[in-house]
């Protein structure tokens, strides 16, 4: 894949992964499985390491998550909750 190429591509990914965000995070409407977003977004990371230049600072790889919603009501937890990371097992990585 050649430069410009990488920089289309990375483009639309970031487009497409901040419209997924978007619903998730702030609509609470996602259309797509974690498992499908964690494809974008891991197929995203591995274009900007082979084309560490293309990497912009607003890039979705560069930022987690959005605020919460204010209809969710926050909870302690006795037994902290710790990242999954994303929804793959181990072995599909």
């Amino acid at each position: 894949m050649e430069n410009k190429e990488a920089k289309s591509k990375i483009q639309s990914l970031s487009l497409e992964i901040n419209k997924h965000n978007h619903l998730y995070y702030v609509l609470d409407q996602p259309i797509i499985s974690d498992g499908q977003y964690d494809v974008l977004l891991k197929e995203l990371k591995e274009l900007e390491s082979i084309f560490p230049e293309l990497l912009l600072p607003n890039s979705p790889t560069q930022r987690v998550g959005s605020d919460p919603l204010s209809n969710f009501e926050q909870v302690n937890h006795e037994i902290p909750m710790l990242s999954l990371g994303n929804a793959f097992n181990n072995w599909l990585e």
